[in-house]
């Protein structure tokens, strides 16, 4: 029993050393995990933003093309009326 505690006196500085990498590499695999999930929610959030701004984009030319048809003369007397009001 005696040589057993004196084998892990001995032995200690190995025994305690020996899960450092494994934990340290479980660490950073961790890491590395949580890292990638991060980036892809922010590149997931990113694309999203990008679609609502190319969505109010086309809203606001959609707007602008339909207030420009609503000010276009419909027939000739309108168009000629408007030229003598407004000039060219």
């Amino acid at each position: 029993m005696l040589t057993l505690f004196t084998r892990i006196k001995d032995f200690w500085p190995v025994i305690v050393a020996a899960p450092v990498p494994i934990v340290g590499a479980l660490i950073c695999a961790i890491g590395r995990k949580d890292g990638s999930y991060t980036e892809k929610v922010r590149r997931m959030e990113d694309a999203a933003r990008t679609e609502r701004h190319r969505a109010e984009f086309y809203k606001h030319i959609g707007e602008a093309s339909n207030e420009a048809q609503a000010t276009k003369p419909a027939s000739r007397d309108e168009l000629t009326d408007r030229l003598r009001k407004h000039g060219l």
